[in-house]
C-alpha cells in the first residue's frame, strides 16, 4: 500500500495545488493516546481514511489562509533536566529506566540513544497574527506519567505546547528529532 506520507502529499496536490516536492512532514508518538478501534475494519486504513487524510487536508487549508509575511528568528537552550532517553546503563552494568528501580549508584556509562543536549526554537513574527513557534529537540522521555507525578513522560507534547500557547499570542507545534527504539 502507499505510505500515509505519499497518501497525504498526492491530496494536498490535487485539492490545494501544492507540489508534492513542497510538503515536507513530520510526526511523534506517545505513550496514552487513545486505541484506534474500528469494529470489523483495518484499524490503521480505518484511521488514515477517516481521520489522518481529513486533518491532514483542513489543517493544509488552515495554514493557507493564514499565510501572511513573517520575520523569522532562532534559538537554542539547554535541555538539562528534561531530557531522559529510556534506560541509561552504569558502569558495573546496572541500568534504570521506566518502572526499574535503582540498584546501583555506579557512574552513568552510556544511555540507551543520545539525548539532545539543546532544544531549538524556530520563532515566526507575524504584524497584527499570532505568532509560529516551531521546537525541537530529540529525546525519548519514558518515565510513566501515572506512577511517576510530575516526571516528564512522553506525552509532553501537550502539557508543553498550552503553556507555550498561554494567552493566544503564539501557535506551537513540537518536532520530534529521531531517538528512541
Amino acid at each position: 500500500s502507499v505510505s500515509f506520507v505519499a497518501r497525504s502529499r498526492k491530496l494536498l496536490t490535487a485539492e490545494l495545488s501544492i507540489p508534492e516536492e513542497c510538503i515536507f512532514m513530520t510526526a511523534t508518538h506517545n505513550h496514552s493516546a487513545p486505541d484506534v478501534n474500528f469494529e470489523g475494519t483495518d484499524p490503521i486504513e480505518s484511521w488514515i481514511q477517516q481521520i489522518a487524510l481529513p486533518a491532514v487536508l483542513s489543517s493544509a487549508k488552515e495554514a493557507l489562509a493564514d499565510l501572511s509575511p513573517a520575520q523569522a528568528q532562532g534559538g537554542t537552550s539547554k535541555t538539562c533536566g528534561v531530557n531522559f532517553v529510556r534506560r541509561y546503563f552504569r558502569e558495573d552494568g546496572a541500568f534504570h529506566g521506566l518502572h526499574i528501580v535503582e540498584t546501583s549508584d555506579a557512574p552513568v556509562d552510556r544511555h540507551e540513544s543520545e539525548a539532545d543536549p539543546e532544544v531549538r526554537v524556530l520563532r515566526f513574527v507575524r504584524e497584527d497574527k499570532r505568532e509560529i513557534l516551531l521546537v525541537n529537540w530529540q529525546n525519548h522521555a519514558a518515565e510513566a506519567a501515572i506512577t511517576h507525578k510530575g516526571k516528564i513522560c512522553a506525552d509532553f507534547i501537550g502539557p508543553m505546547r498550552d503553556r507555550l500557547e498561554e494567552g493566544g499570542k503564539a501557535f506551537a507545534m513540537y518536532l520530534q528529532g529521531a531517538c528512541g527504539n
